[in-house]
């Protein structure tokens, strides 16, 4: 009887043991979802805050940081292109906004130091404008509040573009007569650039910054006129 039991268990034991090791089969993957059911990424550029014309890359705040006195609009940023890559706003026309802020080599100039006017040359090197919209202070110390406080600087530094004065820079302006009905159309008066409008910006700067503000953001480069 005991004989008998202990074959009852050798069997049931190895039953058990062959039905463990038998190989099952894998699961079935889930089913992949359809490409209209994915959700699709937005990845399209969101219009700037205040400035839909303005399109702003994916990663980058929409917020331009926009001065309520210098509102921008497309017919300030292709004036303040112009200017950009105009040599004339320096006192011996050879030096623009874009001899040392570059779109070519980064928005800079790939020197230790710039150089200025009768090749003068300063003691720091130009940052890029990339962005600079974004930035709480302007210049390497944060002497400048914003991009329109900055447009003023260079103009009159005597090492830069060494104008005597703003009133000095409008008036070079005011006797390009191709640049009249573009300040009009930017700020509405035929006789922009004016004097009266020196502070706390001349249209001039106001382009400018407008024109930084807009074209670094985007990288939209334009070659000079």
């Amino acid at each position: 009887m005991s004989n008998a039991i202990q074959k009852i268990f050798l069997m049931t034991f190895l039953v058990t043991t062959c039905l463990a090791c038998e190989k099952k089969p894998a699961p079935a993957p889930a089913p992949s979802p359809s490409p209209t059911a994915a959700k699709k990424l937005d990845l399209a550029p969101k219009p700037a805050e205040g400035a839909p014309f303005v399109k702003v890359p994916l990663g980058l705040d929409t917020n331009l940081n926009i001065p309520a006195d210098n509102p921008l609009t497309p017919e300030k940023v292709e004036l303040g292109r112009l200017l950009y890559f105009d040599k004339r706003i320096s006192s011996d026309s050879t030096i623009s906004c874009a001899t040392c802020h570059d779109p070519k080599k980064g928005w800079s100039d790939k020197l230790p130091v710039s150089t200025g006017i009768h090749g003068g040359t300063g003691t720091r090197n130009a940052p890029t404008v990339v962005n600079a919209t974004y930035m709480l202070l302007q210049f390497w110390d944060g002497r400048a509040k914003n991009l329109e406080e900055q447009a003023l600087g260079p103009i009159v530094n005597p090492v830069e573009m060494g104008m005597a004065s703003h009133e000095a820079m409008v008036n070079n302006l005011s006797k390009l007569s191709g640049y009249k009905p573009l300040f009009a159309k930017a700020f509405g008066d035929e006789k922009s650039p004016r004097k009266e409008s020196l502070k706390p910006s001349p249209p001039s700067n106001a382009a400018c910054s407008a024109a930084t503000r807009a074209t670094t953001v985007t990288r939209q480069e334009r070659p000079k006129p």
